[in-house]
């Protein structure tokens, strides 16, 4: 499934965005391609945004229903998450200490178990960056 792979996309900080493709190909929730992952390393410590943005290149269901990224953030345990319901954007500022991070992104109705198949979206991609 290429929308699982790389299994870890490399961000650069303020080195603009990586397009990642989350997907319900192998099922919900917890399946391989609903959850994508992203790392970036910062050296020294300072504010950080992570954004997650909508883009319609790749996805496969562009209008209906409304896509919801979400952005979990990590380095050596749960540090962060940015879940709101707005459409399409999704950002979580932190001030960070040195070190490497890992970003989760997912589109909601990917993972959320109340969702029927018919009101899960296609193949959704966003684009996501780190700048600080």
């Amino acid at each position: 499934m290429p929308q699982a792979l790389p299994i870890y996309t490399q961000l650069t900080l303020n080195g603009g965005v990586q397009s990642v493709c989350g997907t319900t190909a192998a099922g919900t929730y917890n399946k391989i391609g609903n959850r994508l992952f992203l790392r970036f390393s910062i050296a020294a410590a300072r504010s950080v945004t992570v954004r997650t943005q909508y883009t319609s290149t790749g996805s496969t269901a562009p209008f209906a229903p409304q896509p919801d990224p979400d952005i979990v953030l990590y380095n050596n345990g749960f540090l962060g998450i940015a879940d709101s319901s707005a459409s399409g954007d999704e950002a979580l500022t932190r001030t960070l200490e040195p070190g490497e991070y890992v970003i989760e992104v997912y589109e909601w109705s990917h993972i959320d178990p109340s969702y029927s198949a018919a009101e899960r979206r296609g193949d959704t991609c966003f684009n996501v960056s780190v700048t600080g």
